[in-house]
């Protein structure tokens, strides 16, 4: 019963965003990396995708790692000055042996615009 994901995930997502994001996909051929706590539960990642099938968009291409884990095989708890550093880590970690993807957004609910741009250097796209 995908309703009852819509209603976990769906009601986050603006339509001025998903349009964006739709746009940017369109235009880029990026794959859509979620970067949000949402991928650490597996029905706000179907909710997420099935908002993504509503705009017309492919699923998740990926997801990044929670770098805060518990036994999780080549993860290491890490030290992180903020959460948004965090995520920034995330991708970069994600991004760490896809040397073959070009394009990628990743997508999240938290606004990472503010996180230093030397975090992500040298990322892809």
């Amino acid at each position: 019963d995908t309703s009852s994901n819509d209603n976990l995930a769906g009601i986050d997502f603006w339509p001025q965003a998903m349009r964006a994001l739709k746009y940017i996909v369109q235009r880029t051929q990026a794959g859509i990396v979620l970067s949000s706590d949402w991928r650490k539960q597996d029905l706000l990642v179907d909710g997420v995708n099935n908002q993504l099938r509503e705009y017309g968009m492919p699923k998740l291409f990926g997801q990044t790692p929670d770098l805060d884990a518990k036994n999780v095989a080549g993860v290491v708890k890490a030290l992180h000055s903020n959460v948004r550093e965090k995520r920034a880590k995330e991708i970069r970690k994600w991004l760490k042996g896809r040397e073959k993807v070009e394009s990628w957004v990743a997508i999240d609910d938290m606004d990472l615009t503010a996180t230093r741009k030397d975090i992500i250097s040298g990322a892809r796209s």
